[in-house]
């Protein structure tokens, strides 16, 4: 893994913001959940519990695990499952 941790002191460099903390997923529906879950998290810690909103552009594509996809506008990710919103 230290090809990973190299990676991850060099990503904090080159980002132009204070942070301690690099994430690797193994694609886009892992990086969106990853995302949606961190922002939720923060909001719980903050003690703002009801903020889970999710604001995404009609039609597009997030991913196919149950969180993406419930981000996504695409009905096809939908069907046989219902929103989760």
């Amino acid at each position: 893994h230290d090809a990973g941790y190299k990676l991850a002191e060099e990503l904090r460099e080159f980002i132009p913001l204070p942070i301690t903390k690099v994430a690797f997923t193994g694609g886009g529906s892992d990086a969106n959940d990853t995302a949606v879950k961190l922002v939720w998290y923060y909001n719980n810690a903050l003690g703002r519990a009801e903020k889970k909103k999710v604001i995404a552009r009609t039609k597009a594509y997030h991913g196919v695990t149950a969180l993406a996809a419930s981000c996504s506008g695409l009905a096809s990710l939908h069907s046989g499952f219902g929103s989760s919103t």
